[in-house]
């Protein structure tokens, strides 16, 4: 007899995220004239998918512009492009830096939550540690001379089974507290998917995505992180 799921619900002040952020009205659709891409540097965080006998998935790429006051620009799966509300970036790069101090103290980057089901997808956030400027730095507790040196390094979490309202852990998958899933990875991958179906700008058809920005954010994974 299959185990009854114990129910959690997720919530985050991050929940609707997507609808407050502005339209990155630099950059029209489809126009790679008109698309300045940022510096890979400058990347917070980049969210992936894998599922059995499918590529690895994008689902969503965040970036911090280093303007005066500072913005943020989002990359949703359908390479759409949206400025996030000072809040939720600040939310967001909050619980990039959560999950980073989690998996350097813990020395746990991958957990399997329990589900009735098999062969669910991964869900994966890659975090690079280091950026050329400094000041954006998560050092590690080992990394003093790779932050003197401004090497880059990334932080690589991986949940498989991901749910809503699940954060129990199969056996085989026990992560830092050995029973749930962390609360800022869950929360993190939670307010990721939100980005998953894509929100397009005024005037474009829900279902059309922007080839020119996904190849760039493809370019970027695999010029900038490892493992790609």
């Amino acid at each position: 007899m299959t185990e009854a799921l114990t129910s959690f619900e997720w919530t985050s002040t991050l929940q609707g995220w997507l609808q407050r952020a502005a339209v990155y009205d630099s950059a029209p659709h489809k126009s790679s004239g008109a698309f300045t891409p940022p510096d890979g540097s400058q990347l917070e965080f980049i969210v992936l998918r894998s599922s059995q006998g499918q590529d690895t998935g994008f689902t969503l790429a965040i970036f911090n512009l280093n303007t005066s006051p500072a913005q943020h620009l989002a990359i949703d799966a359908a390479g759409h492009l949206h400025m996030l509300a000072k809040a939720d970036a600040a939310r967001f790069v909050a619980l990039a830096r959560e999950v980073t101090e989690l998996v350097d103290r813990t020395g746990t980057s991958w957990w399997s939550v329990r589900t009735p089901v098999t062969c669910r997808p991964i869900e994966r956030i890659i975090i690079p540690r280091f950026r050329g400027n400094t000041s954006h730095v998560i050092p590690g507790p080992t990394d003093a001379d790779a932050v003197q040196s401004g090497a880059e390094e990334n932080v690589d979490v991986s949940v498989s089974a991901f749910s809503f309202k699940e954060r129990r852990l199969r056996p085989e998958g026990e992560g830092a507290d050995g029973k749930l899933l962390p609360e800022s990875v869950w929360e993190l991958i939670g307010a990721s998917l939100e980005a998953e179906k894509g929100l397009p700008p005024p005037g474009v058809d829900a279902d059309d995505k922007d080839e020119v920005v996904l190849k760039y954010v493809k370019d970027v994974l695999i010029s900038q992180v490892r493992g790609y």
